[in-house]
């Protein structure tokens, strides 16, 4: 439901996404959780200038979009079916990174399964727009326990365009999907806290694992000075592949960036 920030497309979490007006329902029965979200906003993508490649955009009027998710839990494994309707999506075309729209139906199948301290995640999704176009996308995702006080993930981004039927690769979901048309995309992530939790380290893998051959590596270092003032510095190189591979689009934007954030 909630459009991206793509300036923050290489972190996680909540902070690359825009708050939007939307209602949430959730009701509880026995062991399956039923969610539904309506929302009547005007929803758009903030786009990234600095990024060398076009970066599809949300048109700026309201519309209505809505869905439905059902997850019924298990001993250790979650698993969950959802229906998204999604209006006006920006549909980014490679190599010549023209963008057109459409209206979007998607469902979501993903499962949840935890095996003594590792943790198996799958998310998928499937695209259905006009002209019967029918695109995929899905992750596969491992959370592995501590070593060396590291807290280690992996994931792999995949896309799929259905017997050639989708005229690009749609902007919803994680904005990494955005750089896996040429080949899947491996993404290792590495975090520690030191100093009683004061100083985190990140350390950030990206890889095109079957075509491409591109690669960035990223770190940071975030300082908390005191509860409401933090500083971090973080630096991104971007590793060109070969002809083939859309990192050499992002070769020129490796970069060092400074920051200091006082919450209130």
């Amino acid at each position: 439901i909630n459009p991206y920030n793509l300036n923050y497309m290489f972190d996680s979490g909540v902070e690359r996404k825009i708050g939007i007006h939307s209602i949430s329902s959730t009701v509880y029965y026995n062991d399956i959780k039923m969610n539904l979200i309506l929302s009547y906003d005007k929803v758009k993508n903030i786009k990234n200038q600095r990024l060398p490649f076009p970066l599809p955009e949300n048109g700026d009027e309201s519309n209505f979009e809505y869905g439905l998710d059902f997850q019924y839990n298990l001993n250790q494994a979650e698993f969950n079916i959802s229906y998204l309707v999604k209006k006006n999506i920006p549909i980014l075309k490679i190599p010549d990174f023209n963008i057109s729209e459409s209206n979007v139906h998607v469902i979501g199948l993903n499962l949840l399964y935890i095996y003594d301290e590792i943790t198996m995640r799958m998310e998928n999704a499937i695209f259905l727009a006009k002209n019967n176009e029918k695109f995929y996308q899905g992750i596969f995702q491992l959370e592995f326990p501590p070593i060396f006080d590291f807290t280690i993930g992996s994931q792999l981004f995949g896309t799929h365009n259905i017997k050639n039927s989708a005229k690009g690769i749609y902007s919803i979901g994680s904005p990494i999907f955005l750089l896996t048309d040429t080949s899947p995309l491996l993404v290792t992530s590495l975090s520690r806290l030191f100093n009683d939790d004061t100083i985190e380290l990140k350390i950030l893998i990206m890889s095109e694992i079957l075509d491409g051959y591109g690669s960035s590596l990223g770190t940071e270092i975030t300082y908390n000075i005191t509860d409401n003032l933090k500083t971090s510095i973080n630096y991104a190189n971007f590793l060109k592949g070969n002809s083939q591979s859309t990192f050499n689009n992002l070769s020129n934007y490796s970069n060092i960036k400074l920051s200091l954030n006082y919450f209130f």
